[in-house]
């Protein structure tokens, strides 16, 4: 038998540490199951002692996801028949990525923008900080986009190290 190297020697320690982690959560979960979930409900009844608008708020929240998820629904479904086209190529920085579709307007859910996920994640922060108008989103570049990311970023950090 041929002496181990030190690569296959860490590499042994690591999966040994992960073996052994998974043991010990799981001996701890199922040591005794009940005390496990009677902690668990009694965190989630401080939990809602604490915040008590909580069903009101994720109640809300449901119904204004599940328009969303609709929407999507109907946009994948047309893709599915075959009455709309994805790109495989971002609408803003015209990129060749993995495509999403953005809906500026949900009462209208097969017009959509089609962008990747970095210019998606970026409209979202432009809209919440008060940058743009969701209906103006069409109308902006890319570098609009980026720069205005930029100085939202640079406001950030100056505020950071403001900070005592």
């Amino acid at each position: 038998m041929e002496p181990m190297t030190d690569k296959e020697r860490i590499e042994n320690k690591e999966e040994r540490a992960k073996r052994l982690r998974r043991e010990r959560n799981r001996r701890y979960y199922y040591k005794d199951v009940e005390a496990t979930r009677k902690r668990q409900r009694d965190n989630q009844r401080r939990y809602r002692r604490t915040n008590p608008n909580i069903k009101e708020i994720d109640s809300n929240k449901n119904k204004r996801d599940s328009y969303k998820r609709r929407c999507n629904y109907k946009v994948y479904q047309e893709i599915a028949m075959g009455r709309m086209q994805k790109p495989v190529i971002c609408s803003l920085c015209g990129k060749r990525k993995v495509i999403f579709a953005h809906h500026n307007d949900y009462s209208k859910p097969l017009e959509v923008m089609w962008v990747c996920r970095e210019c998606h994640n970026i409209i979202h922060k432009l809209i919440d900080a008060g940058f743009v108008h969701k209906d103006s989103i069409a109308e902006i570049r890319l570098d609009n986009i980026r720069q205005a990311v930029f100085r939202e970023n640079a406001d950030l950090k100056q505020k950071a190290r403001k900070m005592p």
